[in-house]
């Protein structure tokens, strides 16, 4: 595997020209707006891994953060049970959903699932990790601990693209909130070309060696619909020799 992966290394070297990208002055984001969330892992309330290769699943991924002892947290939470399901039954709307559990105590911890459990919500619950407190605490860098409700609008890359701090106050809020981020990011993507695994419009030796990278587990899988080139479901070393061959004319 590692002789492959220096075979494709050399190819692209030989095949690609060095280019450099000079840096934009952007306006200053607020709290995690910017920042990355492709590499994180963590597990659900049933125990199940769940990391950064969901985001590639849709379009957009809307995460609120939670705690049992926030009032606010729990007034909403039913509003986010019907944005699940609104988003469920239209999948061609293409945006996910899910809570993210901030304790402070692990006692916390069980008192959760029984909230969860008590009033049937189906948004899967996923536990607090070190991705995303680093993206929940830049709204207040300044305090020890964190302050919730927070909402995270993620995109297919990965990156956070709005965040926000506080309740929602009902559910046409929250859906006006989340439609307008889906409509508005949905627009700047363009049409997904099989193999184009980094998203630049072309394919390239540089697409086939991100794409071994993601079948030798190296880097997180993303873009599946470009990756996925031999549409197992999942990107294997297969779809690597594929992108290869297009990419060389073969």
């Amino acid at each position: 595997m590692k002789k492959l992966l220096s075979l494709f290394l050399a190819a692209m070297l030989a095949a690609l020209p060095f280019t450099f990208i000079s840096a934009k002055t952007l306006p200053a984001p607020r709290g995690g707006e910017g920042m990355s969330l492709s590499d994180f892992s963590t597990v659900n309330f049933a125990g199940e891994t769940v990391d950064g290769s969901v985001l590639g699943d849709s379009t957009i991924t809307v995460f609120n953060i939670w705690a049992t002892w926030c009032y606010p947290c729990l007034m909403e939470m039913p509003d986010f049970q019907l944005l699940h399901e609104h988003y469920e039954s239209t999948p061609e709307a293409d945006v996910q959903v899910f809570g993210i559990l901030y304790y402070t105590d692990p006692s916390e911890i069980p008192e959760a699932h029984q909230i969860v459990a008590d009033a049937g919500y189906t948004w899967d619950q996923l536990m607090m990790c070190d991705e995303f407190y680093a993206v929940a605490h830049a709204m207040f860098p300044e305090d020890e601990g964190l302050g919730v409700p927070q909402t995270i609008i993620v995109d297919s890359s990965g990156v956070v693209r709005a965040h926000c701090f506080g309740r929602f106050m009902d559910y046409n809020e929250l859906y006006s909130y989340v439609n307008g981020w889906y409509e508005t990011i949905s627009g700047e993507q363009p049409p997904v070309i099989p193999g184009d695994a980094d998203g630049n419009g072309t394919v390239t030796v540089t697409d086939a060696i991100l794409v071994l990278r993601m079948a030798m587990g190296l880097v997180p899988v993303a873009n599946l619909p470009a990756a996925d080139v031999d549409g197992s479901g999942s990107v294997t070393v297969t779809d690597a020799v594929i992108i290869m061959r297009a990419a060389m004319g073969i």
